[in-house]
This record gives structure tokens, sequence and C-alpha cells, in this order.
């Protein structure tokens, strides 16, 4: 077992360590147990990892082609010029309105 995850494991506890132990074996059995400390890493990388968060960085190296491109809009919208008044705020909380 990838030293990474040894101490994933020892960390979690319960119902977390049962699905991060499917979803270690999910990944070798899809043989990608060399991506096991990448993942790992990716999603600690985004803070305290949980399961869905290393699923998703699993599936993030795993299969790039699964991802859409990001949308790219060919014109800019139209800029409003919206003003409202604030000022029945400043009455309400007992303020000056300004």
């Amino acid at each position: 077992m990838p030293k990474l995850w040894q101490e994933y494991l020892k960390s979690v506890y319960g119902r977390e360590r049962k699905s991060a132990l499917l979803l270690l074996s999910e990944i070798v059995q899809d043989g990608n147990e060399a991506l096991c400390d990448d993942v790992l890493e990716l999603a600690g990388g985004y803070g305290r990892p949980d399961n869905d968060s290393i699923r998703q960085c699993y599936m993030l190296i795993s299969k790039p082609e699964n991802h859409p491109q990001p949308l790219i809009f060919e014109a800019n919208p139209p800029l409003s010029n919206y003003c409202p008044d604030l000022t029945v705020y400043d009455k309400l909380t007992g303020g000056v309105a300004v």
C-alpha cells in the first residue's frame, strides 16, 4: 500500500475509512496504481482531502478526455447602469442616509 495512503487511512475513521479503502481498490483495479500518490497529493493541495475530493482528483488525472473545455464568449455582455437607492436601508437601521 502506498505510504501516503497509509498515512491518510490512519487519519480517517468509520465510514470514511471504508470509502477510502474502496476508492483505493477502485484505483488499483483500474490499473492506475501509479496514480495513487498523485491523486492524494492533488486532493491534499486543495485542503484536507475527503473521499469525494479524492475521487474528483482521480477522475481529473486518469480521464482528462472527459472534461469539457471552458466556455469562451465571443461578445462582451452589455454593461448596465443600474444604481439602486439604498437610503431606505439606512432609515431602517437608524443610520444616516448618505
